[in-house]
């Protein structure tokens, strides 16, 4: 209804500014009213074909503006033609090519202007994050491209995507959505820790390669978060709410069944004794200090080189 009230606004202001209130003859107004009816049937065809109405709220990626742009071509190219048909049946209709041009252009930036307004004001209704937790998505292909936007879109993500992670060679350094994509290397982490990083969400196609990847260990020794999410086909694109997105569990990328521990046999051989962890220094090694303390060992003693 919006964009609707937008195309008869953007026509109706070109109309004025081109032919001023004494300019307006009755059949000026025929033809005006003739465009605008025309203008309207074919654009509101093309919103339904790009469904421009589907990302008001969420408006915020590169993909949202081209789509209204092609939707607007679309819809002012097929209504300019048939406006020519009727100029051919009917040689005293009037169809001027400036003001086509110029409501569309109009029509552009109000369509956009629009959604930032209306973005805006829903967001300072609703309250705005107090501070998103800056991610990276390891994932370039469609299910990544989804899931960043899932994540833009959703305000109860308090999540901001800052780049995105790649395996392939040809993509590293290019841009998507507006962001960088980087290597799948050691200087992923000096990246990671610039940007203050702290979580990658893997996409879920990604999961079968991670688990054959070292990358793993890299990310554990570098303390950072795992997640993930169901298959995009399971969501259709759209997040509903942070429960979707999960711990990934280091059984999940074992390539073999869980090694069940017997806690009790282990407090055995800890309990009252002296205990030597090595690499105590490293994120590992730390968490292995931590489970030692809870046997109550006589004392522990730490060893790394770092």
């Amino acid at each position: 209804m919006i964009d609707i009230l937008i195309i008869l606004f953007s026509t109706l202001t070109m109309y004025f500014l081109r032919f001023g209130f004494e300019g307006l003859t009755t059949q000026v107004k025929a033809d005006g009213i003739t465009t605008t009816l025309v203008l309207v049937f074919f654009n509101v065809i093309s919103f339904l074909i790009f469904k421009t109405f589907s990302g008001v709220l969420r408006f915020s990626a590169f993909s949202d503006l081209v789509r209204i742009i092609y939707a607007l071509t679309l819809g002012y190219f097929i209504s300019f033609i048939c406006l020519m048909v009727i100029k051919k049946v009917d040689p005293t209709f009037t169809v001027s090519n400036t003001i086509h041009f110029a409501t569309y252009v109009l029509n552009v930036l109000l369509m956009i202007f629009s959604r930032i307004v209306v973005k805006e004001v829903y967001e300072s209704i609703t309250g705005k994050p107090l501070k998103a937790t800056n991610i990276f998505i390891y994932g370039t292909k469609q299910a990544g491209i989804s899931l960043a936007k899932a994540i833009r879109g959703n305000r109860e993500f308090k999540y901001k995507v800052l780049g995105f992670i790649t395996d392939e060679d040809n993509m590293v350094g290019k841009n998507l959505l507006g962001l960088t994509i980087y290597a799948n290397n050691e200087n992923l982490f000096r990246v990671l820790e610039a940007k203050d990083v702290k979580t990658v969400i893997v996409s879920p196609h990604k999961m079968d390669q991670i688990r054959n990847s070292p990358l793993l260990e890299n990310f554990v020794d570098h303390n950072i978060s795992l997640l993930t999410t169901s298959p995009v086909n399971e969501w259709n694109g759209t997040l509903t709410g942070k429960e979707q997105l999960k711990d990934i569990q280091i059984e999940d990328l074992l390539p073999r069944n869980p090694i069940n521990i017997n806690l009790m046999e282990i407090a055995t051989h800890i309990e009252g004794k002296r205990v030597m962890v090595t690499g105590a220094a490293g994120s590992i090694g730390s968490e292995i200090v931590r489970q030692v303390a809870s046997f109550n060992p006589f004392n522990i003693i730490l060893i790394d080189q770092a």
